[in-house]
């Protein structure tokens, strides 16, 4: 059995970035491939970082939005607008939030998913097994989305 610090060695090793392009294909300088690498590995620290973002945006707006449902109609619009967001931000913020109450499994891909497809799969009269299927198939863009749902309506 691995001692607490391998085992943490062996974990870090799997969260550690690893770049899919093809450095060679185009002669990249060893040095700069060690920029870009190092480039790369802040964009995707930063893709994180905004992922969580989204999601904590999302249950922060869903926390005041109860609390001022009390006040007043209005009064939740008031507060958003003054710190700058617009029914259409506020609107993707709290159903991609909502998306990753039921689905928290993958939480990842709901806070990475398009806003058309948030749009999507949050309309009213959706069929639940249809976004069931999406977020399975962890779906990408609208064409794939409609694709699941011509299968699904020939199901």
């Amino acid at each position: 059995m691995a001692n607490p610090l391998e085992r943490r060695r062996n974990l870090l090793d799997e969260q550690s970035y690893k770049s899919n392009f093809d450095f060679e294909e185009f002669n990249i300088a060893d040095k700069d491939k060690s920029d870009l690498l190092s480039l790369e590995e802040k964009i995707k620290s930063s893709q994180m970082t905004f992922v969580k973002s989204t999601l904590e945006i999302g249950n922060i707006l869903s926390q005041a939005q109860e609390k001022l449902k009390n006040y007043g109609t209005g009064s939740f619009m008031k507060w958003y607008e003054n710190l700058g967001f617009n029914k259409d931000n506020v609107s993707y913020f709290l159903k991609r939030f909502e998306l990753s109450l039921v689905y928290p499994e993958k939480r990842e891909y709901i806070a990475e998913m398009p806003v058309r497809l948030v749009k999507e799969l949050t309309k009213k009269d959706i069929e639940p097994q249809l976004v069931v299927e999406a977020i399975k198939e962890e779906v990408r863009t609208t064409k794939e989305f409609n694709e699941i749902k011509i299968n699904y309506s020939h199901g």
